[in-house]
């Protein structure tokens, strides 16, 4: 009888030891009859949910579950006591407080000697921290690729001795290859221009040996045809034992070298139209003095380009001397009233030669109104200057000649009557 006494002492002790274990072990643990409906859950899970028992009992729990989790996490629960596979799976658990949290849940089952499930034994582990910085860590991947998306810059990575070449999402759009597509360099040099092959080879290469950074602009030939231009730069990680992985960007700047195609094609028919014209163009601000000058503006004001921009004193000593006051004073009513003019005035060139100058200019201001600069033109009126005086000069003489004979002239048009 004491021998019964002391062992049933023995079991009541190893059971109130494991109880005190379940209850008090991080993990919140449950256990599941082999339908699949749960026939206890540990203190943990008690005082997170702050219902008892029997509120949770048989299929109650689901009642504990987040709205949006409950049918996918069920259907993946009774699929797994049909099928008699461990269950994993995550959901929303609310606690005391009206709170969800993250769970990940684990099942596994309890089998006799014949293969019979007889018990489901479970556990579950908040893993609120990590979702949130699993959210955190999507969110920060999107904004990535929706920045290199809007700049059309894709990143890279690569490791030199396997091979290895792992390329950005955007990195695949600006090549036009499937995501999927294993990256070699070879394939590289296939997209990549025939002109410009050899020197992004001599890139890889170098690269490849040298464990520096590379910089370089080359050219895609499409499959259509159709030619892309592209940025590229890339540097070794800085991790001794990782030199021989490289990081970089590939820059898609197609755009932006049409616009410079685009603009120097603008720049040279404007050339061409000052040239023959004879029109310069010129800014000014009283801040910085003179801004730009057009190639014409040099030649029709008499300065070399190759000297760079001229002081506005440099110029203003160009001026004819009986040009210079009347100059002075219409250039300060300009800047102080920020109006527009429009003035002749004589050039001297340093070769003596006096050339007749026609300019505009306008003030040019701010959003809020400030002055900027003045923009402008000059325009070398020289041959027509002379034309009218020579103009004028045989007018003078036919008039002085048809005094001197006392013969007039006249003019009658024998339609409209008018003489």
């Amino acid at each position: 009888m004491s021998n019964k006494s002391e062992a049933s002492r023995q079991t009541t002790a190893t059971e109130d030891s494991l109880r005190l274990l379940i209850d008090t072990t991080p993990a919140f643990l449950h256990t599941a009859l082999p339908d699949g409906a749960l026939d206890f859950l540990n203190e943990g899970w008690l005082e997170f949910v702050g219902l008892p028992l029997t509120d949770l009992v048989g299929w109650r729990w689901t009642t504990a579950i987040h709205p949006e989790d409950v049918k996918e996490f069920v259907d993946k629960w009774r699929a797994s006591v049909a099928s008699g596979e461990p269950f994993v799976a995550e959901s929303r658990v609310r606690r005391a407080n009206g709170e969800y949290r993250w769970f990940l849940h684990r099942k596994v089952p309890l089998r006799d000697e014949t293969g019979k499930i007889v018990k489901w034994y479970g556990s579950s582990l908040e893993i609120e921290d990590r979702k949130r910085a699993d959210e955190e860590l999507l969110r920060s991947e999107a904004y990535l690729s929706e920045a290199q998306r809007l700049s059309h810059t894709g990143s890279f990575g690569w490791d030199v001795p396997s091979g290895e070449i792992h390329w950005s999402d955007e990195t695949f759009r600006i090549f036009e290859l499937e995501p999927k597509t294993k990256i070699t360099t070879d394939l590289i040099l296939q997209r990549t221009h025939p002109d410009d092959r050899q020197a992004v080879q001599q890139l890889i290469e170098r690269a490849s040996s040298e464990r520096t950074e590379f910089a370089l602009e080359h050219r895609l030939l499409m499959p259509d045809g159709s030619i892309k231009y592209l940025r590229v730069v890339g540097r070794p990680l800085q991790d001794e034992e990782r030199r021989s992985e490289f990081v970089g960007a590939v820059t898609d700047i197609t755009d932006q070298r049409r616009s410079e195609e685009s603009l120097r094609k603008s720049e040279a028919y404007l050339a061409d139209a000052q040239k023959l014209s004879q029109t310069g163009s010129w800014a000014w601000s009283p801040e910085a003095g003179i801004k730009y000058w057009s190639e014409e503006c040099y030649r029709v004001q008499g300065f070399d380009p190759r000297d760079g921009l001229p002081r506005f004193e440099e110029l203003f000593q160009r001026i004819h001397p009986d040009d210079q006051p009347k100059l002075k004073e219409l250039w300060q009513r300009m800047v102080h009233e920020e109006i527009e003019f429009e003035t002749d005035y004589r050039l001297v060139h340093l070769d003596g030669a006096v050339r007749d100058i026609h300019s505009t200019a306008h003030p040019v201001f701010s959003p809020s109104g400030n002055l900027i600069e003045f923009m402008g033109t000059v325009i070398d009126v020289t041959e027509r200057k002379r034309a009218e005086e020579e103009l004028r000069a045989s007018e003078a003489r036919l008039a002085e000649a048809q005094r001197l004979s006392q013969t007039g002239s006249l003019g009658w048009n024998i339609i409209t009557g008018e003489r």
